[in-house]
């Protein structure tokens, strides 16, 4: 599974949260938005934790989930 992913690093930053980032937006390869599967308030410090937060809630396996940052 692919999707775009758009990280906030500077919300993070100011929460004092360094070089963390939250889940700005979340989108398939048809531009559809999955943006709600993610805790948009939550801290990641990286794309492999947004996996596997992921891929527990639609239930794949981590390693089938693919992002490109944008």
């Amino acid at each position: 599974m692919y999707f775009k992913i758009e990280c906030d690093y500077k919300t993070s930053g100011k929460a004092g949260a360094g070089k963390m980032f939250q889940v700005a937006g979340l989108y398939d390869y048809h531009d559809l938005d999955f943006t709600h599967l993610i805790d948009q308030g939550k801290h990641y410090i990286s794309l492999n934790d947004v996996k596997n937060d992921l891929a527990e809630k639609i239930s794949v396996a981590k390693d089938s989930i693919d992002f490109h940052e944008v």
